[in-house]
């Protein structure tokens, strides 16, 4: 079975990964771009259908029994620019083209595995956390309350400055959280003992347009700070990025919203973050002064510490959470075609 990727968004799907694309191999989906007769279309983003509607005619009329596939990564957009993101069968308003619609609210293919997707998609991730984390082996939780005392900023917060409504979107009791990050944030904007980096406070270049937003991001926030902005864009079943991990590697302090709880658990036993709401904006610089590190916290600190080095330092937990995804998305394939 040939898959071609197309459109803007093409590169944002598990076909444009190596590490998948070779998974997707042994189920018998072969990536090539240059068919003129695949039997998939795939790309990350709905827009791309109408945008590269010339192109996916122009392909049906070779192969019309062609099938088009959005494989979204991105839970944000699919709240924020999709009328209805819940349902796998779509047909595109402005073509008329029919698609199947994965993402992480109308079906399973996300669903967390030992690693979660988005840290699978590219080696640099495992491979930086790793390297940061076993540096903190031998770390006492005494020397850890020392450094959380001691350290440069409070906070640390690396997020777009987002303040339209759109941003603060509920459907189905799935929230995007954009704006309150920004609000957060903005409470402490300024403060000396903040560090606030992103598109729209003081520049208007977005982040990831840096040769390496990850590692200068990781190098900006490394033991710099007692607590780490880790709040996700949104809320979404398995949704989970680099922002918590970068916090463990940063030796700060996770800040996350309730609803990411569910999730981290998965993959860490209670972990030993800081949890605020839309109610803390007015207090937020208190609230983080005033959280209790004591002994017993900083323990549970190292024991995450400890925990992501087990599941990172295995390259077998790579390999199957590559394969689980992989195999996930075939199924939801297959079902369609």
């Amino acid at each position: 079975m040939v898959v071609a990727t197309f459109g803007k968004h093409g590169v944002r799907t598990p076909f444009s990964y190596e590490i998948y694309n070779s998974c997707f191999r042994k189920f018998g989906m072969v990536l090539d771009n240059e068919n003129e007769r695949p039997d998939i279309l795939c790309s990350g983003f709905h827009i791309d259908i109408p945008a590269e509607s010339e192109k996916i005619f122009e392909i049906k009329k070779r192969n019309p029994e062609v099938k088009i596939f959005i494989i979204s990564e991105e839970p944000l957009w699919d709240l924020t620019w999709h009328s209805d993101p819940f349902n796998f069968n779509q047909k595109c308003k402005v073509t008329g083209l029919e698609y199947f619609y994965i993402n992480h609210y109308n079906c399973n293919a996300f669903d967390t595995s030992k690693v979660p997707y988005f840290i699978t998609t590219d080696t640099k991730y495992i491979t930086r956390y790793l390297m940061l984390l076993s540096r903190f082996g031998s770390l006492t939780s005494a020397e850890l309350i020392n450094h959380w005392k001691n350290c440069r900023y409070l906070i640390s917060c690396f997020v777009e400055n987002r303040q339209d409504e759109k941003y603060s979107v509920n459907k189905n009791g799935f929230v995007a959280h954009s704006n309150l990050r920004t609000d957060l944030a903005a409470s402490v904007y300024r403060n000396k003992i903040a560090q606030v980096q992103g598109k729209g406070w003081d520049t208007d270049t977005p982040r990831q347009s840096l040769p390496d937003w990850h590692a200068d991001k990781l190098t900006k926030t490394h033991k710099s700070s007692k607590y780490l902005m880790a709040i996700e864009n949104t809320d979404a079943p398995s949704y989970i990025t680099e922002k918590v991990f970068d916090a463990f590697c940063s030796l700060a302090i996770p800040v996350i919203v309730k609803s990411q709880l569910g999730e981290l658990e998965k993959l860490i036993c209670r972990p030993a973050a800081i949890e605020v709401d839309s109610s803390d904006v007015q207090e937020f610089e208190n609230k983080l002064k005033e959280f209790t590190t004591d002994e017993s916290f900083a323990e549970r600190y190292l024991d995450n510490i400890r925990q992501l080095c087990y599941v990172f330092r295995d390259i077998k937990n790579i390999e199957r959470s590559v394969f689980k995804y992989t195999e996930s998305f075939v199924n939801e394939i297959k079902k369609a075609i």
